[in-house]
Protein backbone atom coordinates (compact mmCIF):
# COMPACT_ATOMS: atom_id res chain seq x y z
CA UNK A 1 0.00 0.00 0.00
CA UNK A 2 2.80 2.13 0.71
CA UNK A 3 4.38 1.99 -2.79
CA UNK A 4 0.68 3.35 -4.31
CA UNK A 5 1.45 6.65 -2.19
CA UNK A 6 4.77 7.17 -3.45
CA UNK A 7 4.13 6.10 -6.78
CA UNK A 8 5.79 8.64 -9.38
CA UNK A 9 2.80 8.83 -11.68
CA UNK A 10 -0.75 9.35 -11.45
CA UNK A 11 -2.29 5.52 -10.86
CA UNK A 12 -4.77 4.47 -13.70
CA UNK A 13 -8.08 4.68 -12.53
CA UNK A 14 -8.70 0.99 -12.82
CA UNK A 15 -5.92 0.18 -10.85
CA UNK A 16 -7.53 2.71 -7.80
CA UNK A 17 -10.49 0.56 -8.09
CA UNK A 18 -9.27 -2.81 -7.77
CA UNK A 19 -7.50 -1.48 -4.48
CA UNK A 20 -10.08 -0.33 -3.58
CA UNK A 21 -12.86 -3.21 -4.28
CA UNK A 22 -10.21 -5.74 -4.04
CA UNK A 23 -6.88 -5.62 -2.14
CA UNK A 24 -8.01 -2.69 0.61
CA UNK A 25 -11.21 -5.19 1.97
CA UNK A 26 -8.64 -8.59 2.08
CA UNK A 27 -6.22 -6.20 3.95
CA UNK A 28 -8.69 -5.36 7.00
CA UNK A 29 -9.82 -9.14 6.64
CA UNK A 30 -6.03 -10.30 7.67
CA UNK A 31 -5.54 -7.97 10.24
CA UNK A 32 -8.49 -8.81 12.00
CA UNK A 33 -7.65 -12.57 12.02
CA UNK A 34 -3.47 -11.64 13.28
CA UNK A 35 -2.84 -12.45 16.58
CA UNK A 36 -1.19 -11.24 18.29
CA UNK A 37 1.45 -10.96 21.63
CA UNK A 38 0.12 -9.43 25.00
CA UNK A 39 2.93 -6.48 24.50
CA UNK A 40 1.60 -5.73 21.05
CA UNK A 41 -2.17 -6.13 21.65
CA UNK A 42 -1.87 -3.40 24.75
CA UNK A 43 0.12 -1.29 22.58
CA UNK A 44 -2.26 -1.91 19.81
CA UNK A 45 -5.09 -0.95 22.30
CA UNK A 46 -3.29 2.15 23.35
CA UNK A 47 -3.23 3.41 19.70
CA UNK A 48 -7.12 2.63 19.22
CA UNK A 49 -7.61 4.96 22.38
CA UNK A 50 -5.23 7.43 21.63
CA UNK A 51 -6.18 7.85 18.01
CA UNK A 52 -9.11 9.95 18.21
CA UNK A 53 -7.85 12.80 20.76
CA UNK A 54 -4.75 12.41 18.40
CA UNK A 55 -6.80 12.91 15.56
CA UNK A 56 -8.45 15.63 17.32
CA UNK A 57 -6.11 17.90 18.61
CA UNK A 58 -2.87 17.64 16.33
CA UNK A 59 -3.58 20.59 14.49
CA UNK A 60 -4.57 22.84 17.53
CA UNK A 61 -1.29 22.21 19.02
CA UNK A 62 0.70 22.30 15.76
CA UNK A 63 -0.74 26.01 15.75
CA UNK A 64 -0.14 26.60 19.34
CA UNK A 65 3.53 24.84 18.68
CA UNK A 66 4.38 26.79 15.37
CA UNK A 67 2.97 30.24 16.57
CA UNK A 68 4.51 30.09 20.11
CA UNK A 69 8.50 28.62 18.49
CA UNK A 70 8.07 31.09 15.44
CA UNK A 71 7.18 34.12 18.15
CA UNK A 72 10.17 33.45 20.59
CA UNK A 73 13.23 32.32 17.81
CA UNK A 74 11.70 34.50 14.63
CA UNK A 75 12.67 31.81 12.65
CA UNK A 76 11.40 28.20 11.20
CA UNK A 77 13.32 25.20 12.26
CA UNK A 78 11.46 22.73 10.70
CA UNK A 79 13.94 20.04 12.32
CA UNK A 80 13.21 20.97 15.73
CA UNK A 81 9.45 22.03 15.31
CA UNK A 82 8.16 18.68 14.35
CA UNK A 83 9.26 16.61 16.81
CA UNK A 84 8.21 18.95 19.56
CA UNK A 85 4.92 18.98 17.68
CA UNK A 86 4.51 15.22 17.65
CA UNK A 87 5.85 14.70 21.10
CA UNK A 88 3.61 17.48 22.15
CA UNK A 89 0.79 16.29 20.31
CA UNK A 90 0.77 12.92 22.16
CA UNK A 91 1.25 13.86 25.33
CA UNK A 92 -1.97 16.74 25.29
CA UNK A 93 -3.93 13.93 23.85
CA UNK A 94 -3.22 11.41 26.61
CA UNK A 95 -3.72 14.31 28.82
CA UNK A 96 -7.29 14.16 27.58
CA UNK A 97 -7.83 10.88 27.35
CA UNK A 98 -6.88 10.30 30.72
CA UNK A 99 -8.59 13.73 31.66
CA UNK A 100 -11.51 13.99 30.17
CA UNK A 101 -12.48 11.27 27.77
CA UNK A 102 -12.12 8.14 29.95
CA UNK A 103 -13.87 10.02 33.29
CA UNK A 104 -16.59 10.94 31.28
CA UNK A 105 -17.04 7.78 29.23
CA UNK A 106 -17.26 5.90 32.61
CA UNK A 107 -19.77 8.33 34.24
CA UNK A 108 -21.98 7.58 30.80
CA UNK A 109 -21.45 4.32 31.38
CA UNK A 110 -22.94 4.18 35.44
CA UNK A 111 -25.21 6.24 34.70
CA UNK A 112 -26.65 4.23 31.24
CA UNK A 113 -25.57 1.07 32.63
CA UNK A 114 -23.52 -1.47 30.77
CA UNK A 115 -26.81 -3.07 28.47
CA UNK A 116 -27.57 0.68 27.23
CA UNK A 117 -30.59 1.24 29.88
CA UNK A 118 -30.91 3.78 32.24
CA UNK A 119 -30.29 2.21 36.18
CA UNK A 120 -32.00 4.67 37.67
CA UNK A 121 -35.09 6.61 36.34
CA UNK A 122 -36.50 9.64 37.74
CA UNK A 123 -39.91 11.21 35.82
CA UNK A 124 -38.76 14.02 34.33
CA UNK A 125 -41.60 16.61 32.97
CA UNK A 126 -42.27 17.23 29.39
CA UNK A 127 -44.64 19.64 28.02
CA UNK A 128 -46.78 19.00 30.77
CA UNK A 129 -46.86 14.72 30.31
CA UNK A 130 -44.35 13.00 32.95
CA UNK A 131 -41.54 10.87 31.36
CA UNK A 132 -40.72 8.00 33.54
CA UNK A 133 -37.93 5.75 33.17
CA UNK A 134 -37.99 2.22 34.00
CA UNK A 135 -35.76 1.23 37.14
CA UNK A 136 -32.46 -1.18 36.85
CA UNK A 137 -32.53 -3.82 39.00
CA UNK A 138 -29.68 -5.67 40.20
CA UNK A 139 -28.39 -9.51 38.94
Amino acid sequence: MVFLFFWPAEIPRGMVMIWIVLFSPLLVISGARVRLSPGLARLSLWGGEISYPLYALHYPVFCWVNGLFQAMTHKRMPGVEMPLIGILAVLVSFAVLKGIDEPVRAFLSRRRGHDGKPMVGPSYPVTGAAVSTPLRTER
